[in-house]
Parts: C-alpha cells; structure tokens; sequence
C-alpha cells in the first residue's frame, strides 16, 4: 500500500449526504470501517466495535494487524495492494478476526476504494459480516463427515445401506472383507442374495417393522463369496440417505463369540460341579450381605435348607463377636480385593464352627459380589490348643536335655534359641546365641549353608555333617540332625549337634589302615606274579622231559622208573595248575589282567572243553549232556577266559560228582545275554560252605581231609573273569542232591 493520502472527513460519504447515510453507517447491521492506504484504521462503525470487542478508541489510529488474525494478515495485505494498483476493483474473501478476548471470528470480508474526482484513492471501504456461526457449523459438518467415514470404513462392523426393496446402495471396508466381494460386486447386489433361505423369509418381514418406526435387531446366516457360511447379527434401522428413506445395516461375525458362548457355558458347568463338589462351603453374597448362591456343604455344615439361605444375610451365620468386626473386614476386603480371616459360623440349631475364611471380590450377574470360601477348622483348634500345651513340655525338654540343642531360623539364619548344654559346649552365653547366625559357626559358605538350611526345612535331607567352630576358634567335626517345627506360628529348625570329632578321627585312620592294607596285598600278588613265572620256567623242564622219558624215546623204562616218572610228571603239572592259578589271581588283583576280545562260534569252545575233560569223566564214568541253543552262534568275549570259566566249572562238577553220576552243561541265549549253567547229581554244598565258595583258597568239599587236589582258587578266578565281563555268577545246592552253577554275560561285550 503505496498510496499517502489521509482521511478527511469532508470526503466522507456519509457525511456529504447528511443525516441518513451517517445514521446507516451508525446502525448498519455489519461491520464498516475505513482504512487509510497505509493500513490503519480511521473510522469504525458500533456494530465493527461490537463484533470484535474493542471501543472506537482502541480501533483508531491502529494497524491492520490489530484485530486481523496473524494467518489471514499477508493475505489481506496482497488483495488491497491489488487495489491499489489497478488489479483488482473490490477485495472479497472470507477472514479471520482476533476479538479483544482472544477469540477467534469469522466474517465476509468487501473492500472497496473511495476515490476522488481525480480517482484518486482516499480511503478503503471494509464491510465485514460475522459469519462465525456458520463456519462453526460448517467445520462441524465436515468433522462429522470425516468421522462418520472414518467410523464407516474403519468399524469393525460391517455396514449396508439399502433401500426398502434390500437393494445395497452403499457399503464399507468390512463388508467386502466379511464376504469376500469388491464393493462394486455388492454395490449390484441385495441382502438376501447373502444370506440362507431359511433366513430370507425374516429379512423380508422386517420391511413393516421399520416402517413404523421400530429398530429391528436379528441373527442369521451370511453367505461369503466363495460358499462358507458364518452366523452374524444385525441391527437395522430407518434413516434418510440423500433425501430417500433407507435402511442403515449394522452386521457383526459373531462366529468367535458363539465359540466363547459354548466355552462359557463349559467353563460355567464346570465352575458348577466345582461348586456343588467342594469340601468347603462356598457362598456368594452382594455388598449389602444377601446371599446370592451357596452350595449343598453350607447347607449341610450350617443346618439350613437352600430356599432358607437365600432368605438370610452374611450377619445371620456369624457369631455376635464377628458381627461387631464385620464392617471393618468388608472395608478391608473392598480395599484389597481379597482377604483371609478366621470367622465362627453359628448353626441353625446354635451351635458353632470356627472356619478360616477366604473372600474374594468378583463380579457376578453383573455387579460386585463377595465370594467366600470357608472351611471348617473345628480339628485344627483343638490341634492348637494341644500344641500350646505340648510347648510347655518342649520347652522343659528343650533347656534340660544333655544333648547340644540349637533352634534357628532357616529364612534369616539366625540362632532363634539354645539350650544350656550348647552354650557349655560352644562357650556362648544364652544372650550371646541370640544375637547371632548359624553362618557365625559353620565353616561352610553361606550360601551352602542356607541350602543346606532349604533341605532341611523342606524335609529333603535331615543329617548333615558340618565344621563347626567354638568360642575358643577351634574346630570340631559336628552331626547335625535337623528338622522343621512349628513354634508361634513360625516355621523354625529343631538342630540336634553331636560332637564326632573322635569318630572322623578314627575313621580316618581306618581308612589309612585300610588303603595300607589294600596297598600290601596289591604288593603281595605282585610279588606272587614274579614268583610263579620264576617256577614256571624251571617247572616246564621238569615236566618237558620226565613226559619224554614216558615216551621211552631213548630207552625203555623199568617199571619202578616209568612209575616214578610218571609220578614226577604228573606232580609237576599238578604244581603248574596251582602256579598258574596263583598266577590268574594275582594279575585280578594288581589290576594288570586284561581281556582280548574276540567272536567266535561258541560250539568250538564247548567241544574243546569236552574233549579237554572227556579222560576225567570217563575214568569215573561220569555222563555229561551239552545243551546248547540253536539260536546262540557266535558270541563276542574273551575266548580264553571263557573256556577257563566252564573248564573250571565242569572240572569242578566232575571233582564232586561220584563214579556213575550225571552232570548237565547248558548254554542258552537269555535276552542279550548267554546264561551257563552246569549242574551235577555230586555231594552237594551247605549253605555255610556257599559263602565261602568264591574266596581264593577255599576249596569244594572237605577242606581238612584234602579229599579233593585242588588249589582252592579256581572259583574265585571264575568270579574275577565273569565280573570282568560285566557278569555276575551265582549257585544253588542242596546238601546230597547235587549243584548247580550258573552265570550270564553279555552275549557282545563292548
């Protein structure tokens, strides 16, 4: 605005025609004020002055930007300078206005130039009309068509609108997604063309219903696009569309809720059976104290009928000491949600139950309710007040016991009590005691020492063995046995503490004395071990050459000399068997036997050991029978071993067995395991002498006699090879009837 030429009131309209122009602009209905070419304002009429809150004084002499609000002010400033040079002969447009109290109006904005005879402009002409209202209701409008398309299409609901013949004019997001169909595919569609015949016939009597006002409101099956059919309910109602009446459709799936409903009515059949089968009585109450269920134990505990419960109030069971109290306890149950508190139930015939009773708020059909939960606790009074008797007896037990005795606290640790005897024995005063922990003694950490304290409170161990340290700093191996005992309602650790300081002493010189022992027998076999192959070598030649000589392959023999060379042969292979036994024993024990595994058909091994033992068994004319399971072939173990185990087993049953006898020989195949038994019809053995039959040097029969040559280890080397295969060997006798030996090994040792 460019232009510098000031208001003069003889160019003023109003004023050049007289009382009724300035009477108009006095009383104009609208806004009017001149504005200088600079922008300031310099006349306003009441009405301007009203509109926006300012008096004249205030107005005069101000910018433009005084009452024109800061976003539509550049705006104003561009369509005047339009005016001024020539653009533009009058300024329309619709602008904000800043009233004196901060708010916001809105007005038709006219500007228009006065010009003088030499068009020249003097002034601008503002005409502004409030139109404040109907912007509001203008940007009411659109927010409201803004929500509604908002809630429209982004409902959860599927919404139709149609005309009175179900013809769909108009639908939203939801509903294409619930059936499957474009808006365009349903926009050519009516709604029973979506839903099931037997529902078509009550859609089409809604028609009247809403005719006359009603809302209508159904459930029925949809059909989607692709055949599945899902159940929804629908609201339906008469409204105006694009000035046609309509009816608005408001669809629900309401397939997750009739799942729920059946879930409801499972959960609440087993909340049923949950209430009529409890051992408490369970009740439910509203705010005021009316019972609203109860189930047949409260009836039953408390004498009444069902109808006659439902006709009293909490107040009428319980006794007038809990009455009193019974205000509070509500507060408090309001205030916390639940509670437990012990409360005396009266009977219908005035009799009392203590019961302990938990209460619950919850909602029920609706509103708040109380739910109770009260079990009768008549037993656990009566076991109290035995409790409170036996204390005193404890306590008499407690401080005169000899035994060192400690009571503690298993969830802090500290030493709750101690008897005289554990202040004698730790040198600790009574008052000193209580003033600590268990962990001030016991030389473990704390934390092993509160795990330990855990077990024990739970009952999963009760004997400890524990460091212990008195007074004096010494230290002393200590038994503990502890358990958990109910003292004042509190859960403590009843500790008995038995010096065994002595005992590990001791023990520990056994073991010394023991691992001294075990060290000298290891040394003794193998000194055996180096003994026995030092004799086998001198002992070979021996019986090497006195079997030449039996041959007689450089001379005949006399018959004294073939006697006594038999005899030294034969007393030298009796000596080698007793060295090699030696020999087998001593490897067992020093721990250098080893086993070669090998498989083999274990046919071969029974033949060998057959035809090894057939002269000792024809010479007494003993039968033997070998069984062996035609499922059983090859077998994966020590070949050797194996073969010295049963040589040694049926040598042995020919040993015991008298002349005509019987033995047996079975090899069957058990599970994963072959099972060998040898059995014999020979003297038997008695049960003491069955204990002794596995130990080196014991021998089968009458041991003082030496009826039977033997050294006495062949058994125990048995047990060694049969143990060594992870297999253990067993017998049964019976004194007269004969033996049977048996043993199992894995069938493929690993």
């Amino acid at each position: 605005m460019n232009c510098d030429i000031e208001y003069n009131i003889d160019n003023d309209p109003f004023s050049k025609d007289g009382c009724i122009s300035l009477e108009f602009f006095e009383h104009s209905p609208i806004g009017v004020a001149f504005l200088s070419p600079k922008g300031k304002w310099l006349n306003v009429n009441p009405f301007f002055c009203k509109m926006l809150g300012y008096s004249e004084s205030d107005i005069l002499g101000s910018d433009l930007e005084k009452v024109t609000h800061p976003h539509d002010l550049e705006r104003n400033i561009c369509g005047l300078n339009r005016i001024l040079v020539g653009d533009l002969d009058v300024y329309r447009t619709d602008n904000r206005y800043v009233h004196k109290s901060g708010g916001l109006i809105w007005a038709k904005l006219v500007v228009y130039p006065f010009r003088n005879q030499y068009e020249e402009i003097l002034y601008f002409v503002v005409q502004i009309e409030d139109v404040t209202e109907s912007k509001l209701t203008e940007k009411r409008l659109e927010e409201s068509e803004r929500k509604f398309n908002a809630i429209f299409n982004n409902t959860l609901d599927a919404i139709f609108i149609q005309d009175l013949d179900f013809n769909i004019l108009e639908v939203n997001q939801r509903a294409s997604l619930y059936l499957g169909y474009s808006r365009d595919e349903l926009l050519q569609m009516s709604i029973p063309d979506l839903t099931t015949d037997d529902c078509r016939s009550r859609i089409a009597g809604i028609s009247d219903d809403l005719a006359d006002g009603m809302y209508s409101y159904f459930q029925a099956i949809a059909i989607r696009k692709d055949g599945s059919e899902f159940p929804y309910e629908a609201s339906l109602r008469l409204i105006d569309y694009q000035n046609n009446p309509a009816i608005l459709v408001i669809a629900r799936d309401i397939t997750e809720r009739q799942e729920h409903e059946i879930l409801l009515k499972e959960s609440e059949q087993k909340f049923r059976n949950l209430f009529e089968s409890a051992n408490d009585s369970i009740f439910i109450n509203d705010l005021e104290g009316n019972f609203l269920e109860v189930n047949g134990v409260t009836c039953e505990n408390l004498g009444y009928s069902h109808e006659e419960m439902m006709g009293l109030k909490a107040r009428d069971i319980i006794s007038k000491e809990d009455i009193d109290k019974l205000a509070g306890r509500i507060n408090e149950l309001l205030n916390k949600g639940n509670a437990i508190f012990e409360i005396v139930h009266v009977r219908k015939n005035g009799t009392t139950i203590p019961t302990e009773t938990s209460a619950k708020v919850i909602e029920y059909a609706g509103k708040k309710a109380i739910l109770s939960t009260a079990r009768d606790i008549s037993k656990r009074k009566r076991t109290e007040i035995m409790l409170q008797e036996s204390e005193g007896k404890y306590r008499a037990l407690f401080q005169d016991n000899s035994a060192v005795m400690l009571l503690i606290d298993p969830d802090s640790g500290n030493i709750v009590d101690a008897n005289p005897s554990a202040c004698s024995y730790y040198s600790y005063s009574r008052e000193e005691f209580m003033h600590m922990k268990i962990t001030d003694i016991n030389m473990l950490s704390k934390e092993q020492v509160f795990e330990e304290m855990e077990n024990a409170r739970i009952e999963k161990k009760n004997q400890f063995v524990f460091i212990h340290r008195l007074s004096s700093g010494k230290m002393r191996s200590v038994e503990v046995y502890s358990c958990p005992i109910i003292i004042n309602d509190k859960k403590l650790l009843f500790s008995i503490v038995h010096d065994i300081t002595d005992r590990k002493k001791a023990e520990a010189e056994l073991v010394n004395a023991k691992m001294e022992a075990e060290s000298a027998n290891r040394s003794k076999s193998e000194f055996l071990a180096s003994m026995s192959h030092e004799l086998r070598t001198p002992l070979n030649s021996v019986i090497g050459f006195s079997d030449i000589l039996l041959t007689e392959s450089f001379g005949p023999l006399n018959e004294k000399q073939f006697r006594y060379t038999d005899n030294i042969s034969k007393s030298g292979k009796h000596l080698l068997e007793l060295i090699n036994d030696i020999l087998d024993i001593s490897k067992v024990e020093s721990g250098k036997m080893e086993l070669h595994i090998e498989e083999f058909p274990v046919s071969d091994v029974i033949y060998e050991v057959k035809a090894g033992l057939a002269p000792q068994s024809s010479d007494k004319n003993i039968g033997i029978l070998y069984d062996v399971s035609e499922d059983l072939k090859n077998i994966r173990v020590d070949r050797t071993r194996f073969k010295q185990i049963l040589f040694n087993l049926v040598s042995n049953a020919i040993k015991f067995t008298p002349e005509n006898g019987f033995i047996s020989v079975s090899v069957q195949l058990v599970g994963n395991e072959v099972q060998v038994s040898v059995t014999d019809t020979g003297i038997g053995i008695s049960k003491e002498d069955q204990s002794k039959l596995f130990q080196p040097f014991n021998q089968l029969g009458k041991f003082e006699s030496r009826e039977q040559p033997g050294t006495g280890l062949g058994l125990a080397i048995v047990k060694h090879f049969v143990e060594m295969h992870g297999g253990r060997i067993w017998v049964e006798s019976e004194v007269g009837k004969g033996s049977n030996f048996a043993f199992t090994i894995p069938m493929f040792y690993e």
